[in-house]
């Protein structure tokens, strides 16, 4: 509720005013940080953008956000609009840093696959089609692991020799 949400928001602010030389960066969440009662656009100004770029000593943080939390088994539209796929590869190639993917929507692995299970044949993961796991492919070299969230249980999977955590 609007309530909760206000007091997570203004904790994390409290926690960026209270760490001045340390980055607080995050995740926007679908259906935590935004939803059918706090719209994205809100979201945003109160906690912070969908995506964005931190580079901190060798690293290059690359976060951003995918508007649905949960997909039908022919879900297969793009989650992310050609713009936001075109900034999101720029992110990663104009760096010489390893960079560090983080979306609170999980990557779909065979192990996130049936962690993300949900009822009704839906599932909590990005689906296997999206021009996001061409960019990963594309640029695997540069990525040095992958954070996620959503599903709410800590596991390690990987793709394409990429580590990926909750």
């Amino acid at each position: 509720d609007i309530v909760n949400y206000l007091k997570e928001a203004n904790y994390l602010r409290g926690l960026s005013a209270a760490l001045p030389s340390v980055s607080v960066l995050s995740v926007l969440g679908t259906g935590h940080d935004f939803s059918n009662k706090v719209p994205l656009d809100v979201a945003e100004q109160v906690i912070g953008k969908k995506m964005g770029v931190r580079d901190w000593r060798t690293i290059r943080f690359v976060w951003f956000t995918v508007s649905k939390g949960s997909f039908a088994p022919t879900h297969d539209d793009p989650l992310l609009s050609d713009r936001e796929y075109q900034w999101l590869e720029r992110a990663i190639v104009e760096t010489d840093h390893k960079v560090i993917l983080l979306s609170h929507v999980p990557l779909r692995t065979p192990d996130t696959y049936v962690y993300g299970k949900k009822p009704k044949s839906r599932n909590y993961t990005i689906p296997a089609g999206d021009p996001i796991y061409q960019i990963i492919r594309n640029h695997s070299d540069k990525i040095a692991a992958i954070f996620s969230g959503h599903i709410h249980r800590q596991y390690r999977s990987e793709l394409d020799h990429i580590p990926i955590y909750s």
